[in-house]
């Protein structure tokens, strides 16, 4: 009689994004960790839930911040189908520092 071998695998999930970047101190100072995006305008995004700080990278190499976001904002921009879309819809021309 023939055995059959079966052999298991793990299910492989896909990496996802963690949804609150950490502030990381380096020294006196603290960095902000960006969430890479897939977008053809913004690079990468990162969020202070503790102080509703957002910051976005853009590809043209600029950098900015918005003052007091909330969680649901950013949630909402790192899940947006069209993340260029979603930001000038919800965030340009508010939250200004």
């Amino acid at each position: 009689m023939l055995q059959h071998h079966i052999r298991k695998t793990r299910k492989l999930r896909p990496r996802l994004l963690p949804l609150r970047p950490k502030i990381v101190k380096l020294g006196r100072m603290e960095v902000m960790q960006m969430v890479p995006v897939r977008s053809s305008a913004i690079t990468a995004v990162g969020y202070d839930a503790a102080t509703r700080r957002m910051k976005i990278a853009f590809k043209q190499g600029r950098t900015y911040d918005y003052c007091g976001v909330p969680s649901e904002v950013y949630q909402g921009l790192i899940n947006a189908r069209s993340v260029g879309t979603y930001y000038d819809r919800v965030i340009r021309d508010r939250y200004q520092c």
